[in-house]
């Protein structure tokens, strides 16, 4: 009689996102933390997978592990996967880009569309005030990237009165 050993292996069941990236990209050590940012200006909060609290300052960062990460994309939490559900438009940035490749937000090139100070300065630089209008409608659309904008023009002395009045109106918050 043989002695023959039988190995069971056990799988872990991912995401079709999280599954395709694997394939693609070499592995990331889901140990390692990373700083994630939050635009808003008041306090942003979520429970962990181990339904621990997880609170952002307002404007404040974090530093998260990747597997968390993961999981609250994995879950839909919506402060990361934004409106898209490819971090278009979320209150929370993961400031890593193999992290943002693994989970596809930035793809092809593509990078993830959030407001950041930057694009406030491209959006601000441009002197067209109709297409300086239509391009904010289009990129500054959750409450949180509304704030974010009034907060960077004003840190970042915007003072063309036209812009601000538009951005105020369509943000429906106040710099004054």
């Amino acid at each position: 009689m043989e002695n023959t050993k039988s190995t069971t292996t056990k799988t872990k069941t991912t995401s079709p996102r999280a599954k395709q990236a694997t394939e693609t990209k070499e592995e990331l050590n889901m140990n390692d933390k990373v700083e994630v940012f939050n635009i808003a200006p008041w306090h942003v909060s979520f429970s962990s997978t181990n339904n621990a609290a997880v609170q952002f300052a307002p404007s404040g960062s974090l530093r998260l592990r990747r597997d968390e990460i993961v999981n609250q994309v994995e879950r839909g939490n919506r402060l990361f996967t934004g409106i898209d559900n490819e971090g278009g438009h979320a209150t929370l940035y993961i400031n890593d880009a193999p992290t943002r490749e693994y989970l596809r937000f930035d793809e092809d090139g593509r990078p993830q569309n959030f407001l950041t100070e930057d694009k406030v300065k491209e959006l601000c630089a441009i002197s067209n005030i109709n297409t300086f209008k239509s391009k904010v409608k289009n990129e500054v659309v959750t409450r949180a990237e509304k704030a974010y904008m009034l907060k960077c023009m004003e840190d970042l002395h915007i003072n063309d009165y036209d812009k601000r009045i538009f951005v105020e109106s369509h943000c429906q918050f106040s710099l004054f």
